[in-house]
């Protein structure tokens, strides 16, 4: 699935109304997001002995905070973006947990995540596929952000080339850079 002209303005739409913290740091960035919402942004490690086949991030809106789960045992640039991904769902405004996927159990987050309800975990856990046009939107304006990140430190965007930057494409995102990458 590929984002058409509309989803892809109002994604670089969104980037563009961000003022990325310079010098660029995640923190600095989702402390000015947080800011900017009105509320906290809390970033906790997913439970340890999440299933395989689970999502590696999820964003969890309480009623007086945003937790953001993220998998730490991932490269350092991959937690990045796990957490850029879920950055783009509150920018997105993609808070409708009322829709649970059938067939998910939250036993395990449910458990270990004892404050928060299972309709909240399973909401989370529901987004798990780049076939949601929400899923696809989020990623999109994730990799956007990457790349306006990467050129503010001068760096070739981080998923400019190779397979990521193909993947990436393949849900809408900017087309690879060169040639060679295609």
């Amino acid at each position: 699935m590929t984002a058409d002209r509309d989803t892809m303005r109002r994604c670089q739409a969104l980037v563009d109304g961000i003022d990325v913290p310079v010098p660029y740091n995640l923190e600095a960035l989702c402390q000015m997001l947080s800011e900017r919402r009105g509320r906290p942004i809390r970033i906790s490690p997913l439970p340890p002995g999440v299933p395989a086949g689970n999502p590696c991030g999820g964003w969890i809106p309480l009623p007086a905070t945003d937790v953001i789960l993220v998998e730490e045992r991932t490269s350092r640039v991959h937690r990045e973006q796990i957490i850029l991904h879920e950055l783009a769902h509150m920018l997105c405004g993609h808070a409708d947990l009322r829709t649970v996927a059938e067939g998910l159990t939250s036993g395990l987050l449910a458990g270990q995540l004892t404050h928060l309800s299972p309709a909240a975990v399973q909401g989370m856990l529901a987004r798990s596929s780049y076939d949601e046009p929400a899923e696809e939107e989020a990623e999109l304006v994730a990799t956007l952000l990457a790349d306006r990140i990467a050129e503010l430190r001068g760096a070739p965007p981080p998923l400019a080339t190779g397979t990521l930057r193909r993947i990436t494409h393949a849900f809408g995102g900017p087309p690879p850079a060169r040639e060679e990458d295609a």
